[in-house]
């Protein structure tokens, strides 16, 4: 196994001369790769976003451009959505349990788009969500007997002394020189959380700090948001209401933006230590632009039967990411706290998301009735990063997962510090398949009831089972396949009415989202020595996220008679 020191002595051969660096991880591409189709119209939300197949929605602009061949009309419509997050947070080690709860509310415009109807073709352009996830959560952890210190020690590992200082007039000299990777543990040292060994040249620890018999008590307190919208361009032809051909040009901007406190507060009873408390705090964000193509089929052989088809290129996305950390150390026998931060870190690279197919098919019965199904397949697998990371440019998230973990990076890393984090995500990523099912009845003249599901399959590929030890997997909760199935695993229960005119129509529809995240712990850090024996920091247990976004939305359509021949 090779050795799963990230930093130490290669550290000091891989200074940085400026504060900008690569920060990629495969879990913030996986996030800007994620969509959902149940955010553009109530109708659409309905029926599970099974529209493949069918037309005249504004979805179509989105998943299949051939549907707004479909339209009979011009129109124009705009769709609100109230989303209520409700995040639900678990912290379990063996038969101990620890749980939270909070909830998010917000008001957001999900859809405006207009329709043009020329004869046989039809161009719309349009702005939809693709997806929206905010949430505020905090949660405490179970009493321990480690610290996230003891990580940052070893990080430490080889590093002089003077060079992490930080002197008057050169307050950021440190993080200047030594990747952000290192910059907790630099922050560590000189708020005090860990002290150089007495002698032992270039070696720390937290002697006099937090004691072996010590205890404290972690907590996390998370704000995210998470934002991701498409401006798109359509133009579409239909051929004798047999076959309609579309083809979607996507604009696409996102915002992700995360601000993560963590703090140990120790137990003031049997200290060996001097430690009262520490708070890490870090604030990061991320922008986001790019394109994509979709192109699309949809064949009506009989009145009753529809079959479409569609592809959506990858989203070719360029980003602009900045961050900072601070962190407060308090001592008992201390009046005035340590205290370090660091500079801001701006960062600019490229990527990829994964391409997509769908596969839709619908049915009329009595020309009341429609019932329609889709076949998703998404390559993440092929999500890739086009600039090369190096160890001196590598920023990981504050979580740690089974995927991205200091430990787990450092087996992609070669020994001049070139991170492949490409092959990363290949063998931890592979297709998922998604389903969703549709029902339309129209009860009464204009009026129709409506519901659908949406299942999207989980993107983690089984075989980093094989990857990971059965220690490591177990630290994270993780026993078999099945248990690694279920996360990233995303299901949606819709149901609505609507009712349309001639001239104008209203949709209202309710849907709950179900998502989890796989297994997190607050540190986790695996050294192995030249002489093979494995050191492992861990925070006790590990933490799982239950989502359930309830969403109401509301549309408004308004149809503005017929331009040309139809």
């Amino acid at each position: 196994m090779k050795k799963r020191v990230i930093i130490g002595t290669l550290v000091t051969a891989a200074m940085l001369t400026s504060v900008t660096a690569q920060a990629q991880t495969t879990g913030e591409l996986f996030q800007t790769s994620n969509q959902r189709y149940t955010l553009s119209t109530a109708r659409s939300a309905a029926m599970g976003g099974a529209f493949t197949s069918l037309g005249a929605d504004p979805l179509s602009m989105v998943l299949n451009p051939a549907g707004i061949a479909m339209y009979s009309q011009s129109e124009a419509s705009a769709t609100t959505s109230l989303l209520i997050n409700n995040t639900n947070v678990t912290t379990r080690s063996g038969s101990e349990s620890i749980g939270a709860s909070d909830n998010k509310t917000k008001l957001a415009l999900t859809n405006l788009s207009t329709v043009l109807k020329f004869g046989d073709f039809s161009f719309g352009l349009g702005y939809n969500r693709t997806n929206d996830n905010s949430n505020h959560i905090e949660y405490a952890g179970f009493n321990q007997n480690s610290s996230i210190g003891q990580v940052y020690a070893n990080q430490l590992a080889g590093i002089v002394e003077k060079d992490i200082s930080s002197p008057i007039g050169n307050t950021y000299r440190a993080f200047y020189n030594y990747p952000p990777m290192m910059w907790n543990a630099i922050m560590a040292y000189q708020t005090g959380l860990v002290n150089p060994v007495k002698n032992y040249n270039n070696m720390y620890d937290m002697n006099g700090v937090f004691s072996a018999g010590d205890e404290l008590r972690p907590g996390t307190k998370v704000r995210n948001t998470e934002v991701f919208n498409e401006m798109d361009i359509s133009a579409a032809y239909n051929y004798r209401n047999k076959l309609y051909f579309g083809l979607t040009m996507g604009v696409q901007n996102g915002t992700m933006r995360q601000d993560y406190d963590y703090y140990e507060v120790t137990n003031l009873q049997n200290l060996g230590g001097d430690l009262d408390n520490m708070t890490l705090r870090n604030g990061h964000s991320i922008s986001s632009l790019g394109f994509n193509l979709k192109v699309g089929v949809t064949a009506r052989p009989v009145h009753w039967l529809r079959i479409g088809v569609a592809y959506h290129s990858p989203t070719w996305n360029t980003y602009e990411e900045s961050s900072y950390a601070d962190m407060t150390t308090y001592m008992l026998k201390v009046i005035s706290p340590g205290m370090s931060d660091t500079p801001i870190l701006s960062n600019d690279y490229n990527a990829r998301t994964p391409s997509r197919l769908n596969a839709g098919t619908s049915f009329t019965i009595a020309k009341r009735v429609i019932i329609s199904a889709d076949y998703e397949r998404v390559w993440y697998g092929d999500m890739k990063y086009n600039t090369r990371l190096y160890a001196s440019g590598t920023r990981l998230q504050n979580d740690n997962n089974i995927i991205d973990n200091l430990s787990n990076t450092g087996d992609y890393m070669d020994n001049d510090g070139h991170i492949d984090i490409n092959s990363q995500i290949n063998n931890s990523y592979k297709a998922a398949n998604n389903v969703r099912l549709g029902l339309e009845a129209q009860v009464y003249r204009g009026l129709s009831i409506r519901a659908g599901i949406n299942y999207q399959g989980s993107p983690y590929n089984e075989d980093i089972l094989e990857m990971n030890d059965a220690q490591a997997l177990k630290d994270f909760g993780i026993n078999n396949k099945k248990d690694l199935r279920k996360y990233g695993e995303q299901i949606a229960y819709s149901a609505g009415l609507g009712f349309r005119s001639e001239r104008w129509g209203v949709d209202l529809t309710y849907l709950l989202h179900q998502s989890q995240q796989l297994p997190t712990k607050s540190f986790y850090y695996n050294e192995v020595d030249a002489a093979g024996n494995k050191n492992t920091i861990q925070s006790k247990g590990y933490t799982l996220f239950k989502q359930n976004l309830h969403q109401v939305m509301l549309t408004f359509t308004f149809r503005f008679g017929r331009i040309g021949n139809v």
